[in-house]
């Protein structure tokens, strides 16, 4: 299991009724694990707001990916 999938299922099982998400991420592999927690929260209908510290063609390797992957959701 991925430390997005992780991170997701463990907000959802803390905070059931949470309809809304902020999602601070930087350019390495953790904030690539941000944007995957953020996609999967998008795709369950929440309202997801991600704030990069970084610019996003900074962003490289698998953070880069996953920011991809976001945008595409």
């Amino acid at each position: 299991m991925s430390k997005g999938v992780a991170a997701f299922a463990a907000l959802r099982q803390r905070w059931p009724l949470a309809r809304s998400l902020a999602v601070v991420v930087g350019p390495g592999n953790n904030g690539g694990d941000g944007m995957a927690l953020a996609r999967l929260a998008k795709q369950a209908g929440l309202d997801v707001e991600v704030l990069l510290v970084v610019q996003p063609d900074a962003l490289a390797g698998e953070a880069g990916e996953a920011w991809e992957d976001l945008r595409q959701a």
